[in-house]
């Protein structure tokens, strides 16, 4: 077992190397002199490789020496070392991080700038050639983990967690002028991040413990504000500061959350993204089943680019993602919603005043040592108790429209659900979605989902259906258990009481009976009936005065018969002559096509002539006969 004290200080020199090799070489040179091993370097049966494999093995036998390159080996093996699925690892010291590499990067980057050793005009790399066929105790093939709680080399086991960047210490010995730094940044806490919730302050405060201590939430900082109140002077102290080693904190691009090469993330205790871009529908849900899976799994998979993945290792990544838009509309336990306070935006002076009390190693020192030993055993960040304004908001915004029907129609209504037929439910749930988008009002449309997402979301509510009489049907529902569940998930919202009364009028305030008239519903039919009572009237009226016309004509037809004086017939002449000039104008419509309308002309023509040519002497009954043809 190996602990972390025995890595080095001192970063990796290739002259220090080379040093060590040319000291090698002499102490071989002066080894020759030896009888043994000069009979064994002067045996010609022997190849080159075998020699040396003797003379090591005749050393080690003599005089219990360690071999020629054995400083060599030693310098270089506390440095590199070999992980199974054929990557290697290189111990960065002035990072105090571990490299992950293939086997092409690895030569390229370091082995081919190891000494070498000149055999005429030939150049020999032997400390190349030994690692990349060495398979002892110290560099043989080790899996690969990332875990706070063990050594360094331990079974068969590397561990790349080096350790947090400040020393531990109590917090009690620190100076009063450090532990005033970090009241004055808790008060900015909760004051600005937590809005002055105390709620919300608890839940931060548990939240950066578990961070100190290496520890996963389960849940997404999502910390949405406008710009200049707070959220990257937030995160810059943690990153900076409270944290201090690049190992632990990783200002995350955005582009990992898409390319799925996730190696940076290993051994992070906090990850931090700023101003996620917009995406498709189908890359927003891949971004989010990512963010999901890196904020809830105790074990995954890290990919990289041109290595080999690393499997099973410990997640311990706390997700962190500060915007001024919301691009991710998502509502899940797994999202905490920050409200952050306004009241600071653009306050200069109070950022200028706190970055110099707090922006020091001293204060993030102090602060770690304080968060490092809070008890969070019994902290779920899932709860709903820890649910802030923000998060109830955004869940009233992103309410399906089923349990909006059901919250407004039957809970808020208090009215319970009677016996109804499974799909006549689903087509008053269709009816009223209908209506309830119809309003102003209503922030987003919400769409009609079809029956079997209907029913399923039913079945997930507890509601059952069964079938009787060759129907399925739905049981009665009392609306006060719905309200309980709806309470229990935050569904019921400050605001939903207003949005009610918009969407009903009450009639009838007697206790005990509330009686609600689909006022909007009303509203709506009149609005669609007022074009077509419209033409009904016209049509009425048009009516009514051919009705008078007609009359008109029937009294003078009526006169003529009983001999009535002769300007009667001419008036009745000229009545009818209006009314065929009304029939022939209307008939005459754009509609007709032109050969039509020449056609009706020529007929009305023909018609005048022959009435005008009518002789005067003409006897009653075929002067009325005529009339009674023109008119028809």
């Amino acid at each position: 077992m190996k602990n972390f004290t025995d890595l080095p200080t001192e970063e990796f020199s290739h002259s220090k190397l080379q040093k060590l090799y040319d000291e090698c070489l002499e102490t071989e040179s002066s080894d020759s002199t030896d009888p043994l091993i000069s009979l064994i370097l002067k045996a010609k049966k022997l190849s080159k490789k075998e020699k040396n494999a003797a003379i090591r093995k005749l050393t080690s036998l003599t005089d219990n020496s360690e071999p020629v390159l054995t400083e060599c080996e030693k310098y270089v093996g506390s440095y590199f070392y070999r992980a199974k699925g054929n990557n290697y690892l290189f111990y960065d010291s002035s990072r105090k991080q571990f490299d992950i590499m293939d086997r092409k990067t690895l030569i390229e980057t370091y082995l081919n700038f190891f000494p070498v050793r000149k055999q005429g005009k030939a150049e020999l790399n032997e400390m190349k050639k030994w690692f990349l066929s060495v398979n002892d105790s110290n560099n043989g093939l080790y899996r690969v983990q990332c875990d706070p709680n063990l050594p360094f080399i331990k079974n068969g086991v590397l561990n790349t967690f080096t350790g947090s960047g400040h020393p531990l210490k109590d917090y009690k010995k620190y100076d009063e002028k450090t532990k005033e730094g970090v009241e004055t940044w808790l008060t900015f806490i909760k004051e600005v991040i937590c809005a002055n919730d105390a709620t919300n302050y608890e839940f931060m405060l548990n939240y950066l413990a578990c961070i100190c201590q290496y520890k996963q939430t389960g849940v997404i900082m999502y910390l949405k504000a406008i710009e200049g109140t707070g959220k990257s002077t937030f995160c810059d102290f943690i990153y900076k500061y409270l944290l201090r080693n690049d190992q632990l904190v990783l200002k995350a691009p955005k582009e990992l959350l898409t390319n799925g090469y996730t190696m940076s993330l290993m051994g992070k205790s906090i990850a931090y993204f700023e101003e996620l871009p917009s995406h498709s529908k189908s890359q927003a849900e891949n971004v989010k089943t990512t963010l999901n899976d890196l904020a809830t799994s105790p074990e995954r998979t890290y990919n990289e680019k041109y290595v080999k993945s690393v499997n099973n290792v410990k997640n311990f990544v706390n997700i962190m993602i500060t915007t001024n838009f919301d691009t991710l509309n998502d509502n899940g336990r797994r999202f905490y919603r920050c409200d952050v306070s306004t009241h600071r935006e653009q306050d200069h002076k109070y950022f200028k005043n706190l970055k110099e009390v707090c922006y020091n190693f001293q204060v993030g020192e102090a602060l770690f040592n304080l968060l490092r030993v809070r008890d969070v055993s019994k902290f779920h960040g899932q709860d709903k108790k820890w649910y802030t304004q923000n998060k109830i908001d955004f869940i009233h915004k992103k309410l399906g429209p089923l349990y909006v029907f059901l919250k407004h129609e039957y809970i808020l209504s208090k009215k319970s659900v009677a016996k109804v037929k499974k799909f006549g439910f689903y087509k008053e749930f269709k009816q009223w979605m209908e209506f309830y988008n119809s309003h102003d009002f209503v922030d987003e449309m919400r769409f009609v989902p079809d029956r079997k997402v209907f029913y399923k979301q039913l079945e997930e509510l507890g509601i059952q259906s069964y079938a009787s009489g060759g129907n399925n049907w739905f049981k009665n529902i009392n609306y006060k258990d719905l309200e309980k569940k709806f309470n229990l998930k935050k569904w019921i919202h400050a605001d939903d009481y207003d949005i009610h009364n918009e969407l009903y009028v009450k009639e009838d305030n007697k206790v005990g009976n509330k009686i609600y008239t689909d006022a909007g519903m009303i509203r709506n039919l009149k609005e669609g009936n007022e074009g077509l009572q419209s033409k009904v009237d016209n049509l009425k009226r048009e009516l009514k005065d051919l009705k008078k016309k007609l009359k008109l004509v029937e009294t003078e037809r009526n006169n003529l018969y009983r001999g009535k004086p002769a300007h009667s017939k001419e008036l009745f002449a000229g009545i009818a002559a209006a009314v065929n000039r009304e029939i022939v104008e209307e008939g005459t419509t754009s509609e007709d096509s032109d050969a039509e309308q020449e056609c009706k002309k020529k007929k009305t023509k023909v018609f005048r002539k022959k009435t005008k040519s009518k002789k005067a002497k003409k006897n009653k009954t075929n002067y009325l006969d005529d009339v009674s043809i023109s008119f028809n």
